[in-house]
């Protein structure tokens, strides 16, 4: 069984740069993603969305072991610091960067971004019947 989390993590900047985003994606993260067969499970969903003047991705991963300690974890959070490192550059374009896990426990939520994140992705619990 084990504890479990939900995990989403936005990719999006303005759409006159998703094709750079897009060839980030494809060459960077779908990999990580591919390694640990994520990417085909009942659990993960992907979405290109758009906002305003933005374009972007979003991936959810339900129900995921997010365990520091797994590969396929730090597969994902390679990808995710990469992106950070790449795009945060001062000559880079401006391509934002938002994730959130929420675990089990109420108070187990986290969230992190980059530079030019534009507070898209909210963590909210809520009671559902």
């Amino acid at each position: 069984m084990g504890y479990r989390s939900s995990v989403t993590m936005l990719l999006y900047g303005e759409e006159k740069d998703f094709p750079i985003l897009k060839l980030w994606v494809d060459e960077n993260l779908m990999p990580a993603l591919e390694k640990n067969d994520w990417n085909t499970s009942e659990s993960y969903r992907e979405e290109v969305f758009q906002r305003g003047g933005d374009k972007g991705y979003a991936f959810e991963f339900n129900d995921v072991k997010w365990y520091e300690s797994y590969e396929d974890v730090q597969a994902v959070e390679q990808a995710w610091n990469k992106f950070i490192e790449t795009f945060d550059a001062d000559d880079a374009p401006d391509l934002c960067a938002e994730f959130a896990r929420v675990g089990e426990d109420y108070s187990d939520a986290e969230y992190r971004d980059n530079r030019c994140a534009h507070g898209l992705l909210s963590i909210v619990r809520h009671a559902e019947y």
